[in-house]
């Protein structure tokens, strides 16, 4: 159990032991209540707090010396008052004045927000796997099948008005906008199939395959309020009968498919010297459809353009790998070197602005990764030393972009590819155990 400073209180626990003979279960669970660092100008409350918790168990079972079965069940809940902006700085003068005329404080290290709705993120997932394991002497066969359902909403306010009645800033403007919220579902079934070389000769290897189905449903609302003109005065509640409330309300689905054969291997061509090489042949395949059903209830203005629904369907392949060479100088001491092609595959978007009649897909993404270094224990174990040069060139980079309209008040984001990127550098780390009870390294 943990307490600490600002109303921060963790707690964590777990039991196991045997059943019976060749029959063991291990629960495990904790809990989390962590208060807000945050205080709301509006009303005094709190926020950035978060409560969670959690249980998980296990049950493995021997059902002989050669067959084994490990079954887990796992649950999370997590509640989070999350995430509003604090109040740095303003660059508008316009706003500036209405925070001064409602006495909020602006401050580089502020602890306050001003807002009039709740911003938060609360999930829950459920994640149950079921994992085999058959000796078969010169290698083991392994099964993990596993299914997991995962479930977030979460509300944001984008005007960071702590006003619980529209203020007029100019026609076009959001008079209050405290409600954008979205939901994501996510279940996903895995199932992966390998067979694992054992003991300690020159020559190991892995080969297997894998694979998924996932679906997501993702509803979207949000909704705000404008003035026009009139005899209204800026930074002042609205007139009434110059109000109008816009919303917008959609529905999407994905689905994506995932099929894998994949293979590892190690080899010692002579004494010190070992070669590894990676390989994995994929093919995937997403869909994506969707819908803008229009208002809310009562509202009769779309916030943004409601486009047709419409359907994407995709597929590519893809093969990626490793290859690689370490020398061991001593037991102490070895060099490597290994090269990677990475892949993160295809996307469309599912944001409550997309066009679902022409979604475009979003490319996959890939990486040429090189490094080379040294890994060494000097001095009966009292230094060690690692050093690596490393490079990762990416190409068709997937990112979100801000397709906002600052003329128009429409929030917009978009996944989008942005081109390429490099990342290189020298990583250097050292850890110094002068005795066995005491260590100076990294954390």
């Amino acid at each position: 159990m943990t307490v600490a400073q600002k109303n921060e209180y963790r707690w964590t626990g777990a039991v196991s032991g045997p059943v019976s003979e060749g029959l063991r279960v291990r629960v495990s669970g904790y809990y989390h209540d962590i208060g807000g660092y945050h205080i709301n100008a509006a009303n005094g409350n709190k926020e950035g707090g978060s409560k969670a918790w959690g249980t998980n168990g296990k049950l493995e079972w021997d059902v002989t010396n050669r067959l084994n079965f490990l079954a887990s069940v796992d649950y999370r809940k997590d509640d989070e008052n999350c995430c509003q902006y604090g109040l740095v700085a303003v660059n508008s003068p316009l706003r500036a004045s209405i925070y001064a005329a409602a006495g909020v404080p602006i401050a580089a290290d502020t602890q306050f927000t001003w807002n009039s709705s709740q911003s938060y993120a609360n999930s829950t997932q459920k994640t149950y796997s079921l994992q085999g394991g058959l000796d078969l002497i010169f290698a083991k066969v392994v099964s993990i099948t596993a299914y997991q359902d995962f479930n977030t909403n979460t509300n944001f306010e984008p005007d960071r008005l702590g006003s619980f009645v529209p203020l007029f800033l100019s026609p076009t403007s959001n008079a209050l906008f405290d409600y954008n919220f979205s939901a994501t579902r996510t279940r996903q079934f895995s199932q992966e199939l390998r067979l694992d070389s054992q003991g300690t000769g020159a020559f190991s290897y892995t080969v297997g395959s894998y694979y998924s189905h996932l679906d997501l449903d993702r509803p979207s609302m949000r909704r705000r309020a404008i003035c026009s003109a009139g005899l209204n005065v800026v930074g002042k509640a609205c007139l009434p009968a110059t109000i109008s409330y816009q919303s917008l309300v959609t529905d999407a689905k994905l689905k994506n498919d995932h099929i894998a054969a994949f293979s590892q291997v190690e080899a010692e061509v002579f004494a010190g010297l070992k070669l590894l090489g990676g390989l994995r042949v994929q093919h995937e395949s997403i869909e994506v459809s969707g819908s803008q059903l229009g208002e809310l209830p009562g509202d009769t203005v779309p916030f943004g353009t409601i486009f047709p629904a419409g359907t994407t369907k995709a597929s590519d392949n893809a093969v990626t790998g490793k290859a690689g060479a370490k020398y061991e100088f001593s037991h102490d001491a070895q060099a490597y070197a290994t090269y990677t092609r990475g892949y993160k595959g295809q996307g469309a978007d599912t944001e409550i602005t997309v066009n679902f009649a022409n979604n475009p897909i979003v490319q996959p993404e890939h990486v040429n990764a090189y490094e080379v270094g040294f890994k060494g224990t000097l001095a009966d174990g009292l230094l060690s030393i690692g050093a690596a040069v490393f490079r990762a060139d990416y190409t068709n980079l997937q990112v979100q972009a801000n397709r906002s309209d600052p003329n128009t008040g429409v929030v917009a984001f978009q996944a989008t590819n942005a081109g390429s990127s490099r990342i290189q550098g020298i990583e250097l780390e050292t850890d110094i155990r002068p005795t066995s009870d005491f260590n100076i390294g990294p954390a």
